[in-house]
């Protein structure tokens, strides 16, 4: 019986971990690709190709930092002199509820005597806009700082650096934690152009709150912007937490977009797995 208050039953996770092995044990290592992620979850479905990245990953290079993750939080002896910079997401002003604006981020940060702060971005700006805006912020900042973008805003960080490679206001930065990325780009956004009606819904709702659909067409997988990687600084550490949900965990509210993108593999219902990641 599907639970009302989520898109699908408990999966057995265990019958998931297990089944997944033999093909952990063939990466040797690596990741699967997009190309392999796809065809897993046409085969064997979605949870599947979910279970095999999330195993893989822990069987990569990765599972060290997975394990302090996965850890409890612990402030460091000394107090730190670490500014976090929060690039908030779309829509982070008209909808706190969902978590775009960082809040959370800022809290646990400071608990841990971090100092911090929002990055003054507007909530339905485009690339250009807030990569201008957040460059003006960082220009204003004391080294050393560290990035922490949303959703969208990891595709604002992309455009400041892909714009202002070289800039010496760059140098200021030592990392960037990509939570949830958006850097490659989404394919519901491309669904979103192609479709009259949705085009409209979402024009005339922009325009409601001060922006316009121009903010997102950048946002599509097909853009080239979107396909082009994301070359950080040489000396930034970067980080990339995506989401991988099985279809248990989601609420109704977010199913269609994950089943939507089903056919890609691994997704958090707005973008594919490697869509979301800094490679």
């Amino acid at each position: 019986m599907i639970r009302p208050r989520f898109a699908a039953p408990l999966a057995d996770e265990q019958a998931l971990r297990d089944a997944v092995q033999p093909r952990v044990r063939d990466l040797a290592g690596r990741l699967p690709g997009p190309e392999e992620l796809a065809s897993a979850s046409a085969e064997h479905g979605v949870d599947f190709a979910t279970t095999w990245l999330h195993e893989a990953l822990l069987a990569s290079a990765h599972r060290p930092l997975q394990s302090r993750l996965d850890g409890p939080l612990r402030a460091p002896r000394s107090s730190p002199r670490l500014r976090i910079v929060v690039v908030p997401t779309l829509f982070w002003r008209e909808h706190p509820e969902i978590g775009g604006d960082g809040q959370l981020v800022l809290d646990v940060a400071r608990r841990l005597g971090f100092t911090g702060e929002r990055a003054p971005l507007r909530s339905v700006g485009g690339l250009e806009e807030n990569g201008e805006r957040l460059l003006a912020h960082l220009e204003q900042l004391d080294a050393p700082l560290a990035l922490v973008s949303l959703s969208k805003g990891g595709f604002d960080v992309k455009r400041l650096v892909a714009r202002f490679a070289g800039d010496p206001t760059l140098e200021r930065v030592s990392a960037w934690a990509n939570v949830a990325g958006l850097t490659g780009g989404s394919p519901l956004v491309d669904r979103l152009f192609r479709h009259p009606a949705l085009r409209l819904f979402w024009d005339l709702y922009l325009r409601w709150h001060g922006g316009s659909l121009a903010s997102l067409r950048g946002l599509g997988a097909s853009q080239a912007e979107a396909r082009q990687p994301a070359a950080a600084p040489a000396h930034w550490r970067v980080l990339s937490l995506p989401a991988l949900p099985l279809r248990g965990h989601l609420l109704p509210g977010a199913v269609r977009g994950f089943e939507r993108l089903a056919h890609l593999g691994p997704n958090d219902g707005m973008v594919p797995f490697w869509n979301a990641v800094v490679a």
